[in-house]
């Protein structure tokens, strides 16, 4: 008899098996196609973050290898380079020439060739065995890293779906959209947040580019992944994992932060570039290599190209090295404090220079009148008295923690329990320490403290300067003593009993709660629906964003010709440019204090191009119940009978009035 062969009766065999899989989904498919346009989309958004992000870790191999550095650390700080060079080259380019969308793929492939070779170096250097997380990880360590991992997951989920967050409608996102509709970096007189910083937002215009708004969320949360990354390095090459990972999770127990990862907006990203102050700082104290304090500056520029605010980890790691020379009376402080302001200098000065540039006042929109700054647009943007009480100048830290709460007034922020209940631990039991874990604490110990100091100070002179959320940049630093803090209490017992146990309980209690938080947050905004294609994108907005959503969403369907001055509403990136936002809530003020009648405000309106005028009646109504100095009652009272001149196009719910120009 003839003996069959093997291989035809594999084929046989598996082409059955295929044909029967195919034929199933022919007749029953799990998907449709716009379901599959939506999931390609979003698989692309994904794909695109990670692609910029390797790319910016190959681009900072090439400058830096950081060899003495773990493997993770070393991926952190390269990506960090890389990310800082991305966005002056955007700068540069955007400012100089223009910058559109072909302009955006001709960089990245120009950039992709250069860096091809370093950015697989970089990409192979994630899964080196020294940086695996699993190793040596208990029980509860593995339920931190997993209830993290829902954390991340929810957030990914959020960051699929248009963005809602004020800031982000606001300016952070407004600000590159309006760069590649114009083409052009430039000052914007209508968006006076054009004058700060913006190391993030360059490459947000990278980003929306090819990926639109969503893929700005997502690469927010990758961000938030290489903070993770770049933590697990530094606290696992010092202490075990289970004290890493607390550290970790301290970081992201608060609501605040963890939901942070799907704002777009620029404060992840200055804590991402304040942990590298912190890691450089800490190796300069034990190698006194001149690089490592050279690049520790290179890293604070880059986290005050973030905002104005996040330049507290320049004051801080400057001060933390004065102490650290005058303790140790060290011959070389002079050249090592020129190092670290130089390299703070070269990644902040092109951020003054555009700005003296283009308006005449490097730090503009502040201080002094300049641009389209002028005193009552300042009294109106800084003036606000001192938050609190002299608890909020002694006791920040734990009114920071216990009184402050997310979107509330204040602090604004939820923090989570952990960094201050584990950070202030990681100080006891000093004499017992390892003496490079003290040097490690003293580091981030002493930035920590600075920074600080500088945030109860800055309330002393303007009330808006208490926000928790402006000194993210200092949280890793956090961060860094809650893991020791954490390392430090496993020492301890109380009898047969270690604290560690009762310690694990509250730790992944905390987590949990802050899992749950988020999960019930995604569920609450409907984020799934949209994400899998089920409501539209419109409805996903009216749904988070109420009548407001409406509002632009019809604005859009008017004339060509059309244009619409917004009084009382900053959020402006839906409709530029065909709206003109009420950024710092001015328009009104201004036009009330330079024309004596209400003929000349509606010739004005109207040489200006705009026919129709958007109006936040609710908003209003909260400036009159709180009583805003800002805002008076004649100023509003003003507004009010003005408008009764005016024919009503549309009443959004009372919420929003839109009137037409014509006719007056």
């Amino acid at each position: 008899m003839r003996k069959k062969n093997p291989i035809v009766t594999a084929i046989i065999a598996f082409s059955w098996f295929f044909l029967i899989i195919i034929g199933y989904y022919v007749t029953h498919k799990p998907v449709n196609p716009s379901q599959t346009i939506t999931f390609i989309t979003h698989t692309w958004k994904i794909f695109l973050g990670l692609g910029v992000i390797t790319l910016a870790g190959g681009l900072g191999r090439i400058f830096f290898r950081f060899e003495n550095q773990p493997a993770w650390v070393r991926c952190y700080l390269q990506a960090g380079i890389g990310i800082g060079i991305l966005s002056i080259l955007v700068l540069i380019i955007g400012s100089t020439w223009k910058i559109n969308l072909l302009i955006i793929i001709g960089l990245l492939l120009i950039l992709s060739l250069i860096t091809f070779r370093s950015s697989i170096s970089w990409f192979k250097d994630l899964f080196r065995k020294e940086a695996n997380p699993y190793q040596q990880c208990n029980g509860s360590t593995k339920i931190i890293i997993i209830l993290l991992g829902l954390v991340f997951l929810s957030q990914l989920l959020v960051s699929l779906a248009p963005a809602t967050r004020y800031d982000a409608l606001n300016y952070h996102l407004t600000l590159p959209k309006t760069y590649q509709i114009q083409e052009k970096v430039s000052d914007i007189p209508w968006l006076v947040m054009s004058g700060m910083p913006q190391v993030s937002e360059m490459v947000y215009t990278v980003l929306m580019g090819l990926g639109g708004e969503s893929s700005v969320l997502v690469f927010n949360g990758l961000i938030g992944a290489l903070i993770t990354l770049g933590l697990v390095g530094y606290l696992g090459n010092k202490i075990d994992q289970e004290s890493t990972w607390v550290g970790v999770a301290s970081l992201f127990g608060g609501f605040t932060f963890a939901s942070a990862l799907s704002w777009g907006y620029v404060d992840l990203m200055a804590a991402f570039f304040g942990l590298g102050v912190v890691v450089l700082l800490d190796d300069y104290r034990k190698s006194g290599g001149e690089k490592a304090v050279f690049l520790a500056g290179i890293f604070s520029g880059l986290a005050f190209g973030c905002k104005y605010p996040a330049g507290v980890i320049f004051l801080a790691g400057l001060l933390s090295l004065i102490i650290y020379f005058v303790k140790n009376k060290n011959k070389n402080w002079f050249k090592s404090i020129g190092l670290f302001c130089l390299g703070a200098s070269l990644l902040a000065l092109p951020w003054l220079i555009k700005n003296f540039a283009f308006t005449g006042n490097p730090i503009y929109p502040f201080f002094f009148e300049s641009g389209s700054m002028n005193q009552i647009r300042l009294t109106v943007y800084q003036g606000m008295a001192p938050y609190g009480n002299l608890l909020d100048l002694f006791f920040l830290p734990i009114r920071a923690t216990i009184m402050g709460v997310d979107g509330a007034h204040g602090y604004s922020v939820s923090m989570g329990p952990l960094l201050l209940a584990l950070g202030v631990i990681a100080f006891l039991g000093w004499e017992g320490k390892d003496p490079e874990h003290k040097l490690s604490i003293v580091n981030a110990g002493l930035i920590a403290f600075f920074g600080i100091l500088v945030w109860a100070i800055g309330n002393q002179f303007s009330g808006y300067l208490i926000q928790t959320r402006f000194y993210f940049v200092l949280f890793p630093a956090f961060a860094i003593l809650a893991g020791f803090g954490y390392f430090q209490v496993k020492q301890y017992k109380i009898g047969q009993v270690r604290i560690k146990r009762l310690v694990n309980i509250f730790v992944i209690m905390v987590l949990a709660f802050n899992s749950f938080q988020l999960i019930a947050d995604v569920v609450e905004k409907d984020v799934l629906p949209n994400v899998f294609g089920f409501q539209s994108n419109q409805e996903y907005l009216e749904k988070n964003l109420g009548w407001y959503a409406r509002a632009i969403d019809e604005m859009n369907l008017l004339d060509e010709d059309k244009k619409v001055l917004f009084l009382y509403e900053p959020r402006g990136f839906g409709c530029i440019p065909k709206c003109d936002p009420d950024e710092i809530l001015d328009h009104w003020k201004l036009t009330f204090h330079e024309f004596k009648s209400n003929e000349e405000i509606i010739s004005k309106w109207k040489n200006d191009g705009f026919t129709h005028l958007l109006v936040y009646t609710k908003g209003m109504e909260f400036l009159r119940e709180e009583q805003d100095p800002h805002h008076p009652p004649v100023e509003l009272d003003a507004l009010e009978k003005l408008t009764t001149r005016f024919s009503l196009v549309a009443n959004y719910g009372d919420w929003y009035h839109l009137y037409s120009l014509d006719g007056n």
